[in-house]
């Protein structure tokens, strides 16, 4: 019953984060295509440098402390009130020594002088970045996930509703950046006014020894979240390093649908990772089997991704980016689709270890993704460009897969997923040669046939049965009526 009932708030959890991050990706996109449109590959280039600096100093700001935040307070500590004040005084400082780096680092870079503006004003929504990311974790520790799909996206409405404005008056990169530090005030508010009543804020009391055993704790999900950030922007910032911002516009059309594809989806893993915390502490049998059951939705959903990217990436940068600067596009995607299993599969292994207390080993991770990325990128680039990026974004993932393997397997005696995910990429890889006659169907009709087929090779391959299925869609169908806890 109480497994039954984890399931049941796991899906209506996902559901809610899903939702969320749907709208959130509809706004990025919408934002997105109109700079593309507006600003063409160079503004667009602009705007992914903006997106690439923000959040590697949002790292600086919060020190790491979110996800250790998420931690303490899933496991229904007594001391909650004092360490989440204590992440407060720690966010606060970060967020202005974050600020004052970023400063100082664009007046060294000599980004063209609005660049360079822009970057000042990411820097300033530093600050209310810090109060927004400490709400966001005590809703998820809560499992307030509705709450939190609100938080998320008041504050990216805001700024896409005044970016389209000022886009449509003759605006450029700088007006775009003073919407970014717009939004994040709004979303800091929201999420003050959301966790008033989970009484954390007041009586607002820092205790230093309370501040001193966060830190102390804190310094391996500081390397791991710096590890993960600076190699998920690593591609952009190479690129406008080594090339121009029009190289990087173009590689980043390509990327914005994998990311848009990698936000929907790793709202499951966010989901999972506060129910993951409980079940190790309680349960480990328990925490066993449900990551099982989470590793093994998280690969078929991601290889049925995979493939209908590669099919039909063509179709989708002609359908999104119709201007022709943007064709070279095409050969980007079909590189980068691979990634989207890959990213998927990093997001649930690295909760995994980190609710296992084990973070020490996603720190290990991180910092093998990253310097291989760091050895990948400048020859790779210099040799394709934009193309070189792709494959180096790819090959740095894939390792950091590997790790998280081996890991899952060597500490928590978890040696299900190396056989499995290897099945499931074969069988689809099998399934994409079949299918790839009829891969200029259309995207509607193409996906129809592929969700078909992919069902039928997972049921043929014994990889999910019948009875499964139907369980899934009796829990689908009921979570939305499933109150969160």
């Amino acid at each position: 019953m109480e497994s039954s009932a984890l399931v049941k708030r796991l899906t209506a959890n996902t559901i809610s984060l899903t939702t969320a991050q749907f709208v959130r990706i509809g706004m990025n996109t919408v934002l997105s295509l109109t700079i593309a449109y507006q600003l063409g590959a160079r503004g667009l280039g602009q705007y992914a440098l903006l997106n690439a600096y923000g959040p590697v100093f949002q790292v600086i700001a919060t020190l790491g402390i979110p996800r250790l935040l998420v931690r303490e307070l899933a496991s229904e500590t007594d001391d909650a009130q004092s360490i989440f004040q204590a992440a407060f005084f720690c966010h606060s400082v970060g967020s202005l020594v974050g600020a004052l780096v970023l400063i100082l680092l664009v007046n060294l870079l000599h980004y063209p002088s609005d660049t360079t503006l822009a970057l000042y004003l990411v820097a300033l929504a530093l600050l209310p970045f810090s109060l927004a990311s400490l709400g966001e974790s005590a809703l998820q520790a809560h499992e307030q996930m509705t709450l939190m799909a609100i938080q998320q996206t008041s504050g990216l409405g805001a700024q896409l509703m005044g970016s389209l404005i000022l886009l449509y008056y003759g605006y450029g990169i700088i007006a775009l950046a003073a919407m970014i530090l717009v939004g994040q005030c709004v979303t800091a508010a929201v999420s003050i006014r959301l966790t008033g009543a989970l009484k954390l804020w007041r009586p607002l009391r820092l205790e230093i020894q309370t501040i001193r055993h966060l830190l102390r704790q804190v310094m391996d999900f500081f390397l791991m979240a710096s590890s993960v950030v600076i190699f998920a922007k690593l591609d952009i910032l190479m690129l406008s390093f080594l090339t121009n911002e029009a190289v990087v516009g173009v590689y980043n059309a390509a990327f914005l649908v994998i990311n848009m594809i990698n936000q929907a989806s790793v709202s499951f893993s966010n989901a999972v990772y506060p129910i993951l915390a409980r079940l190790f502490r309680r349960n480990r049998r328990e925490f066993s089997h449900f990551l099982q059951n989470a590793l093994r939705i998280t690969a078929i959903v991601g290889m049925f991704l995979v493939i209908w990217l590669i099919s039909q990436s063509a179709m989708v940068i002609q359908l999104v980016y119709p201007k022709a600067e943007y064709r070279a596009a095409t050969g980007m995607l079909m590189i980068l689709a691979p990634f989207v299993y890959i990213f998927l599969l990093n997001a649930m292994m690295a909760s995994s270890l980190i609710a296992a207390n084990l973070q020490r080993r996603s720190v290990v991770i991180a910092g093998v993704k990253l310097i291989a990325a760091l050895l990948l990128y400048p020859p790779l680039i210099w040799w394709q460009n934009g193309v070189g990026a792709a494959i180096a974004t790819v090959l740095a993932g894939l390792i950091g897969t590997m790790l998280n393997a081996y890991f899952l397997a060597a500490e928590l005696k978890l040696s299900y997923l190396g056989m499995f995910g290897v099945k499931v990429v074969v069988l689809d890889l099998l399934l994409m040669a079949l299918l790839w006659p009829f891969h200029e169907l259309g995207l509607i009709l193409f996906s129809l046939v592929l969700l078909i087929g992919h069902g039928g090779i997972l049921v043929a391959g014994k990889i999910v049965t019948f009875t499964e299925i139907s369980q899934l869609w009796r829990l689908l169908s009921t979570a939305k009526a499933t109150p969160e806890k």
